[in-house]
């Protein structure tokens, strides 16, 4: 029985494309296991929480109050960064999931330490503000805050923030939270008017939200909460809730 040269041609095709077919959904599967395995890497692995905030806002008085609970009991400024994987204190014999966190001094010329740990195992971040002396230092608080939330890395994986008002025991002298919240809202409004032409093609910065509204942390591309937070006495609770929520304890 004779074959046309057309029948030969479609025969050896088949043949050809079979194990080119296989490749491609070898291919294709081999992406589709790394990414899903990447992914379940990062949310079982990843730990890391950073506290950042303006110098003096309390952030290594947080560090030392969720690792050394009471043992620690003063005030601190540092120009050191604070690095260490630990259970909170407050779990103390517990079963726990270590938590890695990291203080960076808030020092306008230490910031740029956040590249350093900005990365894939970043959960959270905990950015404190002095309730205290809130006014005089909106402006620097609302730029340090502005870098954060529009960071290409931390806005690309909805890293959660906490925006903690510290030193809330301090009574009449300290704002209120909503009082923070709105005044910070505006600020960032501000700023984000003023750099609105760099904002979209800065290559190290991405737009914080929907440019057709007023700037809210409710809108935020990220997950943004607000809190009154007791660093050097026993209203840790809120950022403790925080991490946890983002690191779970198991």
């Amino acid at each position: 029985m004779s074959v046309s040269s057309e029948e030969l041609l479609q025969t050896i095709l088949l043949q050809v494309q079979k194990p080119v077919a296989l490749f491609v959904a070898v291919a294709v599967l081999s992406v589709v296991i790394t990414g899903f395995y990447l992914l379940y890497s990062r949310g079982k692995h990843g730990n890391t929480v950073l506290i950042l905030g303006p110098s003096g806002s309390g952030k290594t008085t947080l560090f030392h109050k969720l690792r050394d609970g009471d043992k620690f009991n003063g005030f601190v400024t540092s120009m050191e960064t604070n690095d260490d994987s630990f259970a909170l204190h407050s779990e103390e014999g517990m079963p726990t999931r270590p938590v890695h966190i990291v203080d960076l001094p808030g020092h306008p010329r230490l910031r740029r330490k956040l590249e350093l740990h900005v990365s894939p195992s970043l959960r959270g971040i905990v950015f404190l503000v002095d309730s205290a002396d809130f006014i005089p230092r909106i402006r620097d608080t609302a730029e340090y805050l502005y870098e954060v939330l529009s960071n290409p890395t931390v806005v690309r994986a909805r890293v959660p923030l906490l925006l903690g008002c510290n030193k809330c025991d301090l009574g009449a002298k300290a704002h209120t939270v909503e009082f923070i919240k709105k005044k910070l809202e505006k600020e960032i409004e501000s700023l984000r008017s003023t750099r609105g032409a760099l904002q979209g093609s800065a290559e190290n910065q991405l737009p914080l939200a929907n440019a057709a509204e007023p700037f809210t942390f409710a809108n935020c591309r990220n997950k943004i909460s607000v809190a009154a937070v007791s660093a050097l006495l026993d209203g840790a609770g809120p950022a403790e809730s925080f991490i946890r929520s983002v690191v779970p304890a198991k």
